[in-house]
């Protein structure tokens, strides 16, 4: 079987149902951190490869999920977004 190449990262917060979508770096220990930093002060933070584009793995998250991209970091508090 043929290994598919990952085009983009979804790191969505569950309680805020929101996300966002990056794409593809060689070191990804600092996305790993920052999720099990947030995990710790319980946040309901996860992350997924996806084989898609960022702009398709976009609008399949919010199709799909019903959730808000946004271009603020998902790891920042809510009294930190512009968004909320």
């Amino acid at each position: 079987m043929q290994k598919r190449e990952v085009l983009s990262f979804i790191i969505s917060d569950r309680g805020r149902k929101v996300f966002n979508v990056i794409e593809p770096t060689f070191d990804i220990s600092w996305i790993e951190q920052k999720i099990l930093e947030q995990r710790k002060k319980g946040r309901d933070i996860y992350w997924y490869s996806s084989v898609k584009p960022v702009n398709i793995a976009k609008k399949d998250n919010q199709e799909q999920f019903g959730y808000t991209y946004t271009m603020d970091s998902v790891f920042l508090l809510a009294s930190e977004r512009s968004d909320f």
